[in-house]
C-alpha cells in the first residue's frame, strides 16, 4: 500500500523527485528528470502472464547451464488476498 502511495506520488511530482535523486544519481538535473518521467516508480502485482514469462527465462538459464537446478517461480512469487487483489 505505501509502495503505491508512493509510486502515485512520484508520478505526480517529478520535479520533487528529481531533485531527491539526482544528487544520488550524481546526474545532471534534466537528465534525471527525462528519466523519472519515462520510468516511474512504485510496484505492481506479478500477474500470471509476467510469471510464466519469468518461467521460461528460468527454464532457459537452467538449460544453458547458467543455474545449477530448475526454479520454480510461482514457488516464490507471493500471492496477495484476494480482497487486495481485486482493489487493484
Amino acid at each position: 500500500e505505501e509502495v503505491r502511495a508512493v509510486g502515485e506520488w512520484s508520478k505526480a511530482n517529478p520535479d520533487e523527485v528529481t531533485q531527491q535523486v539526482a544528487p544520488l544519481l550524481g546526474l545532471p538535473a534534466d537528465i534525471t528528470l527525462t528519466s523519472v518521467k519515462r520510468q516511474g516508480y512504485g510496484a505492481q502485482f506479478l500477474t500470471p502472464p509476467v510469471v510464466a514469462a519469468q518461467q521460461k527465462i528460468a527454464d532457459t538459464f537452467y538449460q544453458l547451464k547458467l543455474i545449477p537446478k530448475p526454479l520454480s517461480i510461482a514457488d516464490v512469487v507471493w500471492t496477495p488476498p484476494a480482497a487486495v487483489a481485486q482493489a487493484q
